[in-house]
C-alpha cells in the first residue's frame, strides 16, 4: 500500500498524541487494531484514551464492551486518569457493557449482538473490547475461538467502518 497524497487525507487520527504522528496522520478507515501485551502494561488505559479521544476530539460515539472491570470501576479508574466518560455516557455518546458473568458460547453470542445492537443504535465510530483473551477463553476451543474472532472482525468492519481497538 502506498501512502501518497490522496490516501494521507482519508486516514483518520487516533487522538492519541505521539501515535499518529508515528503512524503519518492516523489509521484507515476499517481499521482493526489489536492490543497486545502482559497483564499491567497499559492496554485498558490505551483502549480507554482511543475511545475518550474519538468522543472529545472527534465528536465519535463510542462503545466499550469490557470482559474484566465493573462500569463502576472502569469510570473511577478512568476518571483518576481525567478521563470523564459518564459525562458522555448521559448524552448518550458512550455506552459500556459489562461482561463480567458471560461463561458460555450462547451468553458470549447474546453479549456480542447486543453489541452490534447498540454500535448501530448510537453510530458508534470507536469500539473496543477488553479483553479478547477473557472472550476467547469462555469458548474453549481454539476452532471456535477462530470462528468467532473471524466472524466478529468481519462484523465490526462491515457495521462500524471505522476504528475499533481490541484489547489483548
Amino acid at each position: 500500500m502506498s501512502l501518497d497524497k490522496k490516501s494521507d487525507t482519508a486516514l483518520i487520527p487516533l487522538g492519541i498524541s505521539g501515535l499518529d504522528e508515528a503512524l503519518g496522520g492516523g489509521v484507515r478507515p476499517g481499521s482493526v487494531i489489536l492490543v497486545a501485551g502482559a497483564p499491567g502494561s497499559g492496554k485498558t488505559s490505551f483502549a480507554a484514551r482511543f475511545i475518550y479521544d474519538g468522543l472529545a476530539k472527534f465528536n465519535q460515539p463510542g462503545v466499550y464492551l469490557s470482559f474484566n472491570e465493573y462500569r463502576e470501576e472502569f469510570y473511577e479508574n478512568m476518571a483518576n486518569l481525567g478521563l470523564d466518560f459518564q459525562s458522555y455516557e448521559s448524552k448518550g455518546k458512550f455506552i459500556f457493557i459489562e461482561a463480567l458473568n458471560i461463561n458460555d458460547e450462547e451468553a458470549v453470542m447474546a453479549i456480542l449482538e447486543n453489541l452490534l445492537t447498540i454500535i448501530n443504535t448510537i453510530k458508534a465510530k470507536r469500539v473496543a473490547i477488553d479483553t479478547i483473551t477473557s472472550l476467547l477463553q469462555i469458548l474453549r476451543s481454539a476452532k471456535r475461538e477462530r470462528k468467532l474472532l473471524h466472524s466478529l472482525i468481519h462484523t465490526l468492519y462491515e457495521e462500524v467502518w471505522d476504528n475499533n481497538c481490541f484489547d489483548g
